[in-house]
């Protein structure tokens, strides 16, 4: 009987286990971002032979960072452009919204789905950012949309404080 093992190098050391570390400590998005640069594609290399428990804190860190990310970018398109439109809001100054919206290269749907997620749901999720992690960014801003009832949004909100990650089937 011919077995094959697969052996798995725990990374103790050096430049994979330094990214490692800032992983699993939560450092943000930024730092890691400026680690990974700093240790380059041969630092990134010996990722390829850490353990499966690395693997999983790896994959989860991914995940969150990226969920996070989507909606920390809408939150903050949404909340300068609420300002903009406001600082905007007079007669001779309405075209001004759409101008910005073209310099920015956003769609003005898509602009305007992010001034609702600002809105609807920024001072809950600016005050209790953890819960930016349990949404994924198109159901929030599904949420927010006029349609949606406000009371389908504070569900979803104690959903999520709850641990429940909302994606789309959800909201």
């Amino acid at each position: 009987m011919n077995t094959t093992r697969v052996y798995q190098t725990v990374v103790t050391s050096g430049a994979a286990y330094e990214l490692l570390q800032l992983i699993r400590e939560g450092t943000s998005v930024k730092e890691v971002m400026s680690a990974s640069v700093a240790i380059g594609d041969d630092g990134l290399r010996e990722l390829s032979s850490i353990s499966d428990e690395d693997l999983a804190a790896v994959s989860t860190w991914t995940r969150k960072s990226a969920n996070s990310t989507g909606i920390e970018y809408c939150l903050l398109i949404g909340c300068v452009l609420c300002i903009f439109k406001a600082a905007t809001a007079s007669d001779a100054r309405k075209g001004l919204l759409t101008e910005m919206f073209l310099s920015l290269g956003i769609d003005k749907t898509q602009a305007y789905r992010c001034i609702a997620v600002w809105k609807r749901a920024g001072r809950t999720l600016s005050s209790e950012p953890r819960l930016v992690y349990m949404f994924k960014p198109e159901s929030l801003k599904l949420l927010c949309e006029k349609r949606s009832p406000d009371q389908v949004l504070e569900e979803a909100i104690q959903m999520a404080r709850d641990g429940i990650t909302i994606d789309t089937k959800l909201a």
